[in-house]
């Protein structure tokens, strides 16, 4: 086997020349590594954005469906605010049947969460990662107020069954809750629009099919029902049927979770569960 031999060096014009040719291949080695990074991020940041926008959508639809039904919850709140008026002059509940309550939602910020890890947010250009930011703050804000919001109206289901007495202390407390289920209705519808108004603004890619699909009829949301039937007893939940919700549909890659209702819809309502994104 030949070994080649380093050419002894004459001169400096020689020795310059050696150390250029050995520069420039430092230099392109480099360069074909950070190329290799920079094809690397470009492709995680498209895979991120794509991830966030499907998120944004799930938020999107799901803020579609709350907007849809505030209404519904503020006249739901003005007719409880009045019952616990009356009763507080009379000293009794009156007979209350199934009150119904706000669709529960998961509000995702998983791909978020995710995206921020494996650090594709930080190589996106500064105003789409801080855009996107602000969205996501939103949906965090979502993810905690609505928790809260169920824990309202399971203390306004104190109001829910045959009749009884009530004296001055629950009615006020009765009426805190109302003012906070008020409160928990604002902020939600709020931030929803708020989220919307961003992914517009901005070119969030947001998936249409995945945000029209959480929206069922505005009738077969329980707050949007009729009173219920009175129970016999007190000590009621406004998702008192979650369990059969669940057993009824079950968990698939391509199905999100339904809203939360403690009674059937009225026939002309129906419609079958919403199709969503799969969960990540």
């Amino acid at each position: 086997m030949d070994i080649h031999k380093p050419k002894p060096v004459h001169n400096l014009r020689e020795f310059l020349s050696e150390i250029a040719v050995i520069v420039i291949g430092v230099a392109i080695a480099l360069t074909g590594e950070q190329v290799v990074e920079w094809l690397h991020w470009q492709h995680q940041v498209a895979e991120a954005d794509k991830s966030l926008g499907e998120e944004l959508s799930e938020t999107a639809g799901q803020g579609d469906e709350r907007v849809l039904v505030s209404d519904c919850v503020d006249r739901r709140l003005d007719l409880l605010g009045q019952i616990v008026q009356q009763a507080a002059s009379r000293g009794r509940l009156p007979p209350l049947g199934d009150i119904g309550s706000p669709p529960v939602r998961t509000w995702s910020t998983g791909a978020w969460q995710s995206s921020l890890s494996a650090q594709a947010i930080a190589h996106m250009p500064i105003a789409r990662r801080d855009v996107f930011a602000v969205a996501f703050g939103y949906v965090a804000a979502l993810e905690q107020t609505n928790p809260r919001e169920l824990d309202t109206w399971t203390g306004l289901y104190a109001m829910v069954g045959p009749g009884r007495a009530l004296g001055p202390e629950e009615a006020a407390h009765l009426l805190t809750l109302v003012s906070q289920a008020r409160t928990s209705n604002q902020i939600m519808a709020s931030y929803a629009v708020r989220v919307q108004q961003l992914a517009t603004t901005y070119g969030f890619p947001i998936n249409q099919s995945i945000r029209q699909s959480f929206v069922r009829p505005k009738p077969s949301y329980s707050v949007c029902m009729p009173i219920g039937v009175v129970p016999d007893r007190y000590g009621g939940s406004p998702i008192a049927s979650a369990l059969d919700v669940v057993r009824s549909s079950p968990a698939h890659d391509n199905e999100g979770f339904a809203p939360i209702t403690t009674r059937a819809a009225p026939v002309s309502a129906t419609k079958p569960l919403p199709r969503a994104a799969p969960p990540r």
